[in-house]
């Protein structure tokens, strides 16, 4: 029987294929982590837009708006919807208002789907606060939350 020493053994490519899987296992997680990082960054930036638009609204109009982001002079794409009698603005991965539900805010950012496990939500306080805050304790949106430069409070600070 002639053998071939150009070619590779059995066991050869199956310790390859175990490498890749490796490789794989490790990556893929970073990698998860750095795009929602990436949205992160992006929705706190339009966080800080409307934010400001609402402070301008308040030098012109003496209030804060507090239930349409459609009044601000700033343009967030998105479909419109109402949430907590607010109108709001989303996108595939946030929704978008001038206050939140339950906080004192003047724009507040929520990644969807909210309530899940690894969903957090962004808002300004009319103090000029930032916040990122982690529902149900999601191991990734804590992770964000600090990656985004959040203190053990929560509060980012620029």
């Amino acid at each position: 029987m002639i053998k071939n020493k150009h070619a590779f053994t059995l066991v050869e490519l199956l310790v390859m294929v175990l490498m890749v899987i490796v490789l794989a296992a490790i990556s893929l997680p970073r990698y998860h982590f750095a795009v929602e990082k990436g949205r992160a960054t992006k929705a706190l930036v339009k966080l800080l837009s409307i934010a400001d638009a609402n402070r301008r609204y308040l030098l012109e109009h003496k209030t804060y708006n507090p239930d349409d982001i459609l009044t601000l002079d700033v343009d967030i794409p998105g479909k419109i919807y109402t949430y907590c009698s607010k109108v709001r603005k989303y996108d595939e991965n946030f929704d978008y208002g001038t206050q939140a539900c339950r906080a004192a805010s003047i724009a507040v950012v929520n990644r969807l789907p909210m309530g899940g496990s690894n969903s957090y939500y962004m808002y300004v306080t009319p103090e000029g606060k930032v916040h990122c805050v982690a529902n149900a304790n999601g191991s990734q949106a804590i992770k964000i939350c600090k990656a985004l430069g959040a203190d053990e409070y929560g509060i980012l600070h620029f």
